[in-house]
C-alpha cells in the first residue's frame, strides 16, 4: 500500500518536480475525488484489483472527508463505494 499526504497553502500551491515523479497522478486523484472521474485500469498497482482513494479537505471551519473505492474488472473500472 502506498500513501501520500499533501498540505495545500491557503493561497496558491505550485506542484513542481522532475518528470515521472507523480505530479499528473496527484492531479488525476484530485479529479477522481472532486469530479467523479474513474481511474484508468492501468492506474492500479500491478497485481491489485482494488484501490482506494481518500482525501480530507478542510475549508475555513468546514471539514470534508472523501473516500472512494474502485475495482478493476479486466480492462474496465467500477466504483464500488463512495462516502463524503
Amino acid at each position: 500500500m502506498s500513501s501520500l499526504e499533501v498540505a495545500f497553502d491557503d493561497g496558491l500551491t505550485l506542484i513542481v518536480g522532475e518528470n515521472d515523479t507523480g505530479k499528473t497522478s496527484l492531479i488525476d486523484c484530485l479529479r477522481i475525488i472532486t469530479q467523479g472521474n474513474l481511474p484508468e485500469a492501468d492506474d492500479f498497482t500491478y497485481g491489485k484489483d482494488e484501490t482506494k482513494i481518500e482525501a480530507g479537505v478542510e475549508i475555513s471551519t468546514e471539514s470534508f472527508d472523501y473516500q472512494k473505492s474502485f475495482r478493476k474488472l479486466g480492462n474496465s473500472v467500477k466504483e464500488v463505494s463512495s462516502s463524503m
